[in-house]
């Protein structure tokens, strides 16, 4: 009798660009294989569903899934990163919970129920379309980007604006998972989390309930490509010139998410590029480089304040906390603050190992994913 194989998980995860695709196995979570995949995507956000179905369909080819061919079995889950999706009438997904690709979920993503457009949003329907025609489950590990601030933490100086708790929480997330602040648990703690990558996320949680923190699409300091918080009125002139020059607001909203930062201040696409240049005696490098690292500062501060300066925790994590360069330069430059606060270094993205680690709950040990909708 052949042995039985223990089955797969597959994992789908959209960005703004690109895609990146994984196959785990079910029984010991052993990433098999993690595929980044660059996609030829339309400006247009409402025209790329289609070709990342396509290349999805591709991918799943190529390794004969689709077929069933896969060595170490079947497909058993299917788990997406989840979408920037708005509270239900529940008021949920709005923690860091495991949801069900189910056709309220579809329908709220098509009917742009929504707190920001992004690329995430086309993981769960993905997901969901490849659930159903093999029959298996379909997840959605949640936030990507979005969980709910208290209204002390959303309330601004406009009756109409509210800051949007928008970051890199699936990251954040099982990172916070894999340390361990003097052996207590984060959920007990006061943290200061960071996520350092194309974009940046500082925020304040108080025993294990997010306090305050940037929009990581528009707030905070520049990332690698986003130009973080910008004054009002420089802001308000640029979108007027830029629309009488004939750009819309998605044009606008690319540039400002995708083309500044350090690379629009130095056209170094990356951290390393920039150190070259500082190293190659790059004056403006240097000088943007400085910038970014005291915004940091600033942005951490901010959070210390939030925490009423009652800190246990720092969490870096994040694409460019794998330099130490930029760890000792951001821990340099608010070592006045942490003081014997403990400070936990995490390099690199944890969002598939975030992803594995729901569906194996799901298929192990029995947990059940939260129903979706309907909508409120």
């Amino acid at each position: 009798m052949p042995e039985e194989k223990p089955g797969l998980i597959l994992t789908i995860n959209y960005g703004g660009g690109g895609g990146e695709y994984g196959i785990a196995r079910v029984d010991t979570g052993e990433v098999i294989e993690q595929s980044k995949r660059p996609i030829a995507l339309p400006v247009d956000i409402e025209k790329q569903l289609e070709p990342r179905q396509r290349d999805f369909d591709n991918w799943a080819n190529e390794r004969s899934i689709l077929l069933g061919g896969y060595p170490h079995g079947p497909v058993r889950i299917v788990v997406a990163r989840g979408p920037a999706i708005k509270p239900d009438a529940k008021g949920q997904p709005n923690n860091f919970g495991i949801y069900s690709t189910t056709p309220d979920v579809i329908r709220a993503i098509e009917k742009r129920h929504l707190v920001t457009v992004h690329g995430s949003q086309f993981s769960a329907i993905v997901a969901n379309q490849f659930a159903q025609r093999f029959g298996v489950p379909g997840i959605f590990r949640d936030p990507i980007s979005c969980l709910q601030l208290p209204r002390s933490g959303a309330l601004t100086g406009h009756p109409e604006i509210l800051f949007l708790g928008l970051g890199h929480w699936l990251n954040i997330a099982e990172a916070l998972e894999e340390v361990h602040f003097g052996q207590r648990n984060w959920h007990d703690l006061n943290i200061v989390a960071c996520h350092f990558g194309t974009g940046f996320t500082i925020a304040a949680f108080m025993k294990g309930h997010l306090k305050r923190v940037n929009n990581a699409n528009a707030g905070g300091p520049p990332s690698d490509a986003r130009a973080g918080e910008l004054p009002t009125e420089g802001l308000i002139d640029l979108v007027f010139t830029r629309i009488a020059e004939g750009e819309s607001a998605q044009d606008i909203k690319n540039e400002l998410q995708g083309r500044c930062g350090l690379f629009g201040l130095t056209g170094a696409k990356d951290l390393q590029a920039v150190y070259k240049l500082i190293n190659d005696g790059n004056g403006n490098a240097a000088e943007a480089y400085e910038i970014d690292i005291e915004r940091i500062g600033e942005e951490i501060a901010r959070r210390y304040v939030n925490l009423d300066g009652h800190v246990d925790g720092l969490l870096l994590t994040g694409g460019m906390v794998s330099s130490e360069r930029f760890v000792t330069d951001v821990t340099e430059r608010v070592s006045f603050l942490t003081g014997a606060t403990e400070i936990c270094v995490v390099p690199g993205s944890r969002e598939m190992a975030a992803m594995v680690r729901a569906a194996r709950s799901v298929i192990l040990y029995g947990a059940k994913p939260i129903p979706y909708g309907p909508l409120s």
